[in-house]
């Protein structure tokens, strides 16, 4: 029995940080695939930051979690917990960003730290040892581009997860490469007669029927400018990951790999028990 256990785990024989964006829509895609990454002898750790963790949901979640196995949940700090004052939406993505960096990798540090402890003081190691599952890659929210320079300081490899569909994903990478002008303030006024030809796409849009990021860029600004930034290293990574499948967007991931993305299409991310 321990042989066979042994096998499973050199099918797997990584472990893999998953990091959702801790906002409502973009947590359950990611968590869904790191269970099924989990069922296939991969150890998932999924890293939450506190201002998700005081969700009903996500409270829910991590009161479920059972002990000594391949899915786990790890909380971190994003600084929420100490603000005294309202801030900005540029005030808490430039916070979010620079507590989390440091914590996220302070984790990894005490990941890899617990492993070569564990490997040096036993041993005999057994079927649940931390060093059996190196940490090999961080898929993260495309949202969160720069945990690509952390996972990297750590040698490890870095994936952005994308749970918009790919042909939003498309509109935004075409206006970031500038094939399109982000539409002015008086885009609005033109809106019925504008029409645009996107490479990946057979039909034309109009302005309406771009995402309301771009259909009027002055609501979300600073959201817009997230949204951007998404794209900002994405030709430096090994894997792109999308909730959809190819059937769905059969054109538009045509298109994406025509262009030397390496995309890898994981949907739908939803419970398995719709799946069955």
């Amino acid at each position: 029995m321990k042989m066979e256990k042994r096998s499973q785990m050199q099918i797997g024989g990584a472990h893999v940080l998953v990091f959702p964006y801790p906002v409502q829509g973009h947590i359950c895609p990611m968590v869904e695939f790191s269970k099924r990454l989990g069922s296939k002898g991969v150890r998932v750790t999924v890293i939450i930051t506190t201002v998700s963790a005081a969700t009903k949901s996500m409270k829910q979640l991590l009161a479920a979690q059972p002990k000594n196995t391949s899915f786990r949940i790890e909380l971190i700090s994003d600084g929420s917990e100490h603000l005294q004052k309202s801030e900005t939406a540029e005030e808490y993505l430039d916070r979010f960003r620079s507590v989390t960096m440091q914590n996220l990798s302070n984790l990894i540090t005490n990941i890899k730290n617990k492993s070569a402890t564990h490997a040096f003081v036993n041993n005999d190691s057994s079927d649940e040892d931390d060093d059996d599952y190196p940490l090999k890659c961080i898929v993260y929210h495309s949202g969160m581009p720069w945990v690509l320079d952390v996972a990297r300081q750590h040698g490890m490899d870095g994936a952005p997860f994308f749970t918009c569909s790919s042909v939003v994903t498309a509109i935004f990478q075409h206006f970031y490469e500038g094939v399109f002008k982000i539409p002015s303030k008086d885009a609005a006024a033109r809106a019925s007669s504008t029409t645009m030809l996107m490479p990946s796409m057979s039909a034309p849009l109009g302005l309406n029927d771009l995402p309301s990021f771009l259909s009027d860029v002055d609501a979300y600004p600073t959201y817009l400018k997230l949204t951007m930034n998404q794209f900002s290293n994405i030709g430096e990574v090994k894997w792109i990951f999308y909730s959809t499948f190819e059937k769905l967007e059969d054109k538009v991931v045509k298109w994406m790999e025509s262009q030397d993305w390496p995309v890898k299409t994981i949907g739908p991310t939803i419970p398995s028990t719709f799946l069955d």
